[in-house]
């Protein structure tokens, strides 16, 4: 018999906010949720299982493919404005700041 997993457990299972997987499930990306009874609604154990293992292997093809798109090619120069992997436009926040 499939389980029937509610949102709190679907959240906890796939690291997911609320209002993501209802964004992903609106927009077909993730497996809709099938009325329980009035007021109750679940999501298939088995659809669920599936999109967690479909995205691990699109994260696994894409971490190879930028792996591999990251490798020196012979007679290639770096950008003067590239500082390896990091955002120039990201900034880190002293946490150890007195506060006045």
């Amino acid at each position: 018999m499939q389980r029937v997993l509610r949102i709190d457990e679907v959240i906890r299972i796939t690291g997911l906010s609320r209002s993501t997987l209802w964004r992903l499930e609106r927009s077909g990306r993730f497996p809709a949720r099938q009325r329980l009874g009035d007021r109750a609604t679940g999501f298939s154990e088995h659809q669920v299982s599936e999109w967690i293992e479909r995205k691990f292997g699109e994260s696994n093809t894409r971490t190879t493919s930028v792996e591999a798109s990251s490798q020196q090619v012979p007679g290639a120069q770096k950008s003067p404005n590239c500082r390896g992997s990091r955002d120039p436009g990201l900034r880190t926040i002293d946490t150890n700041r007195s506060r006045k």
